[in-house]
C-alpha cells in the first residue's frame, strides 16, 4: 500500500512541475505576441471598424488571413480522442 501511495506523490509532483512548466511556456509564447495596432484613423483598417461604427472596405473574404477548410474539425475531433484515449491509458496503467 505504501509503494502505491509512493507512486501517486511522485505523480502529483512531476504532474505540478509539468503544470509549472507549462505556465512558463505560455507566458513565453505570449510575450512573443505583438499588441493589436491601435486604430490608425482608417476606416478599412479592421480595428477602427468597431471604434468608428463604419463598415470595412474590403470584404470578408479578401479580409481573412487564412485559407478555409484543411479539415480543421476532423483534426481537433481526432486529437480529443487521441488524448482521452492517452488519458485512460495512463489511468489504466497507474491506477487499476
Amino acid at each position: 500500500m505504501g509503494d502505491k501511495n509512493d507512486r501517486i506523490a511522485q505523480l502529483e509532483r512531476e504532474v505540478d512541475l509539468l503544470w509549472v512548466t507549462l505556465r512558463g511556456v505560455v507566458r513565453m509564447i505570449c510575450a512573443t505576441i505583438p499588441p493589436p495596432p491601435a486604430c490608425c484613423g482608417d476606416p478599412a483598417d479592421c480595428q477602427c471598424h468597431a471604434a468608428t461604427g463604419r463598415t470595412p472596405r474590403t470584404g470578408a473574404q479578401d479580409a481573412r488571413e487564412g485559407v478555409v477548410g484543411h479539415n480543421a474539425r476532423y483534426v481537433l475531433g481526432f486529437g480529443v480522442v487521441g488524448i482521452v484515449v492517452v488519458f485512460f491509458a495512463v489511468y489504466l496503467a497507474y491506477f487499476a
